[in-house]
């Protein structure tokens, strides 16, 4: 197995989300360990798309449910994101693929409000162009609710094309969303915040001189 992620649910139990490599494929591997370590259940993820499965990031919402993403890549290194929403029993309840073969794109991290409500950031490249940082929320069954995308040198006007990172999301009680985006050269880190419909309310930008490279 290559590196993965590891939670707590609710009731105690460890959730590990894994990647799995069997030549020539890699696949996502979702395995529940019992607060004594045994193991309940294992649940290997393959898509029919590229047969080349990451996992990036992990959540896990207040029924125990998973939610995972991450990108499957082809033999090109271009790349779909992949975002997938397992039971807690272990059965896979939605897979969703996002992209298309012109680009390179993955999800760094994922939030949960409820199963309506399932948000993730990270970041999207078409061939020949900067990357820019990308926020999608799913619905109760994997449905894009809606898509919004961030680029620095596009809100500050300043640089031609900044090379933008979507890196951390979270959600406050009311479902807002806040994103950190990552970007290059320069490199100033900003902090977006979104209502649940999309609607941008603001964003904070980290002094470009002392931001970190997160």
């Amino acid at each position: 197995n290559m590196l993965g992620h590891i939670m707590l649910d609710h009731d105690g139990n460890l959730i590990v989300a894994s990647t799995k490599y069997v030549s020539p494929d890699k696949f996502m591997l979702v395995e529940k360990y019992s607060p004594s370590g045994g193991l309940i259940w294992s649940l290997p993820i393959n898509t029919p798309l590229y047969n080349q499965e990451e996992v990036l990031a992990l959540s896990i919402d207040d029924q125990n449910n998973i939610y995972i993403t991450g990108k499957d890549a082809d033999s090109g290194l271009l790349a779909a994101q992949y975002t997938v929403k397992v039971s807690n029993t272990g059965s896979l309840v939605w897979g969703s693929s996002f992209g298309n073969p012109t680009m390179e794109s993955q999800g760094n991290a994922i939030a949960v409000f409820d199963s309506n409500a399932v948000y993730t950031v990270g970041t999207a490249e078409f061939a020949g162009s900067a990357p820019t940082t990308r926020i999608i929320k799913y619905g109760a069954n994997g449905d894009t609710t809606w898509v919004r995308t961030f680029k620095y040198s596009t809100y500050a006007g300043t640089w031609p094309n900044s090379q933008d990172y979507g890196k951390k999301i979270q959600l406050d009680d009311a479902g807002n969303v806040y994103v950190l985006s990552q970007a290059l050269f320069p490199d100033p880190a900003t902090i977006l915040k979104y209502d649940p419909s999309g609607s941008l309310l603001w964003v904070s930008e980290i002094d470009p001189a002392n931001s970190p490279n997160i």
